[in-house]
């Protein structure tokens, strides 16, 4: 469905329950995105990624990095990867091995991965209150190797400890709400089929504020199908990923790390 069929559904839903007519007009077209940014929060079906790059002595960092891309995020995944780069193409992955040095590495260090050819460490995600109730001069504290992430704010994110060094990438994948629909052809990333979702939750954000009695209940019903329409999204993706980690318990194919481990994490790539 293009951005005009889902403005049209959006009508016709409102106009079954008499809302074309209220004492503020219906925008279909901010009706229209606002029941995409809900879809979004039930389905999860937008990843992307978010790279910073650290400022030493620097707390906190913008999660739009981008001024042009002012989207806010739904979620991010809890761990961020810190400081990973390519290893030499010339590496002796074999030597790496033997050495021990391969799979996931704790925080702050920089062992390379035999598996993926990358150097990285994990940051576990945290909270203002964990780090208040650990200790309340945590923001005083010397700046060092970051060893955890946090909300410091809706559109900020903090590092605890903050970094000593300028220009380390930090990676992230989560959820993020789809671009703006702003021209007619403009379809979203939902499934043609379940874009029905996106009109019954645009309609619901209306009417849901003019619905008496009865009409309760059609507000209502309106809320359930979209919801069930973003669920049934998230379970058709999650069956598509199902596929290639069942793939990988069965036999391993070497080509499941070109497939299947582009998220499980996110930056494994193929030698």
């Amino acid at each position: 469905m293009t951005f005009k069929d889902i403005r049209d559904r959006i009508y016709s839903l409102l106009l079954f329950g008499g809302w074309t007519s209220t004492a503020v007009k219906p925008d279909y077209a901010y009706l229209a995105n606002m029941g995409l940014k809900l879809f979004t929060q039930e389905s999860q079906h937008c990843v992307e990624p978010l790279t910073l790059y650290t400022v030493g002595g620097q707390l906190t960092y913008s999660a739009q990095p981008d001024p042009s891309d002012p989207r806010e995020w739904v979620m991010l995944f809890d761990n961020a990867a810190y400081g990973f780069s390519q290893c030499p193409f010339s590496t002796d992955y074999n030597a790496l091995a033997s050495s021990g040095q391969m799979g996931l590495q704790v925080p702050g260090t920089t062992q390379p991965s035999v598996t993926s050819g990358l150097t990285t460490s994990w940051l576990p995600q945290t909270a203002l209150t964990n780090l208040d109730n650990m200790n309340r001069l945590w923001r005083y504290d010397a700046p060092s190797t970051p060893q955890q992430w946090f909300w410091y704010d809706p559109k900020h994110i903090g590092l605890w400890p903050v970094p000593c060094s300028d220009g380390i990438a930090i990676s992230w994948l989560g959820i993020r709400y789809e671009p703006s629909m702003v021209n007619d052809s403009d379809t979203p990333l939902v499934p043609d089929v379940e874009c029905e979702g996106v009109a019954l939750l645009g309609a619901a954000y209306h009417a849901k504020l003019y619905a008496r009695g009865d009409e309760l209940k059609t507000v209502a019903a309106y809320q359930d199908q979209g919801i069930w329409f973003a669920q049934r999204t998230k379970e058709l993706m999650s069956a598509k990923n199902a596929s290639l980690v069942t793939r990988y318990v069965q036999r391993a194919p070497q080509e499941y790390m070109v497939t299947g481990m582009k998220q499980i994490p996110f930056f494994e790539v193929s030698r």
